[in-house]
């Protein structure tokens, strides 16, 4: 059987989102291509759901744009878990490590 997902901006549309029927509410920004985090709306749209009886609805998110560095997106993540959401889409798929950060070339690496 599949999921309704609905993708909805704050509480008042997560609350409309599961009286219609959503299995899952996903808090996006839709002015954004791959959302805003907004930690504080995720846990405002936990609490509503939770008031309204909708306390087995999963909420889903996503860490908004590019996040090259670990802890950056470690950060976000923990974030947007901590505030309600039990689903977290488009992960990185690759991050830069320390040693593929830029580095200013110095007189005796210049050159080589």
């Amino acid at each position: 059987m599949g999921r309704l997902l609905v993708s909805v901006r704050g509480p008042n549309e997560a609350l409309a989102a599961a009286d219609g029927g959503a299995h899952i509410a996903d808090v996006d920004y839709p002015a954004s291509a791959l959302g805003t985090l907004h930690p504080l709306n995720i846990r405002a749209v936990r609490q509503h759901l939770d008031d309204a009886g909708f306390k087995n609805t999963p909420i889903s998110t996503n860490l908004g744009e590019e996040q090259p560095v670990r802890s950056k997106v470690c950060q976000a993540a923990l974030c947007v878990v901590v505030a309600g959401a039990g689903n977290i889409k488009s992960w990185p798929t690759s991050f830069a490590t320390s040693s593929q950060r830029k580095r200013k070339p110095n007189s005796r690496t210049a050159g080589r």
